[in-house]
């Protein structure tokens, strides 16, 4: 399938440069693509006048990439400096450190030596103690401002996806066009997630699809009724 060839080069892409953002982007797209579908046809159902819904979804696309860039980047700051408070305030891991070995499986005694020969030297010291003990290395998988840039940018990047339609067609052919070029964009981010989760990448973008498609059903009959 075309599809699953053209997601695996974009995959493979996305593997070897922004592994680190691959949640970010995921959410980003998926939550972008979902709302965008869910306000669109929900005043497709409300009006078939082509500006009202394309100025709608462009405001919500646009106001929701900068709130969900805002709010990654606060809430990641905030995790950094607590981390870095915390080792900070407390040098010697050691012991931290061990334990953590040692629920991973590793005799208490070669935990130890381990350890010992990580505090031998300063940069690993400072680095892969804080990583093993808190399980995770600050400096590369928080970054405030790529996580509050690859997060903003793929919702407002996966908002365009459901309005496209509304600037060659009108009516229901729109909303069925828009849905259609939606719910294939879904199935690829669900893919992706399939991929990086190790899943079945079929299922997952089925569920993926399934999921926005029944809010933009549900988003189109509320339009209708109100």
């Amino acid at each position: 399938m075309p599809l699953m060839f053209f997601s695996g080069i974009i995959l493979k892409y996305m593997k070897n440069h922004f592994l680190d953002q691959a949640k970010q982007i995921i959410f980003g797209m998926q939550d972008g693509l979902v709302s965008t579908i869910v306000l669109s046809t929900t005043v497709a159902g409300i009006t078939h006048n082509n500006y009202y819904i394309i100025i709608a979804a462009v405001a919500e696309g646009l106001g929701g990439g900068i709130s969900m860039a805002t709010g990654v980047y606060l809430g990641s700051k905030s995790q950094k400096e607590i981390l870095e408070a915390k080792i900070k305030g407390d040098e010697d891991m050691r012991d931290e450190a061990i334990n953590k070995l040692e629920n991973d499986g590793i005799d208490k005694n070669d935990a130890g030596e381990i350890i010992k020969l990580l505090y031998k030297y300063p940069v690993s010291k400072a680095k892969l103690i804080p990583n093993i003990v808190l399980g995770q290395d600050i400096d590369s998988t928080l970054n405030p401002y790529m996580e509050s840039f690859f997060m903003g940018g793929s919702f407002i990047l996966g908002s365009i996806v459901p309005i496209i339609a509304y600037f060659f067609l009108k009516g229901i052919d729109a909303v069925i066009l828009s849905v259609i070029l939606t719910a294939l964009t879904l199935f690829f981010v669900g893919v992706m997630k399939g991929n990086f989760a190790n899943l079945s990448k079929v299922k997952s973008g089925l569920e993926i699809m399934i999921i926005g498609m029944l809010a933009g059903l549900l988003g189109y009959i509320l339009g209708i009724v109100l």
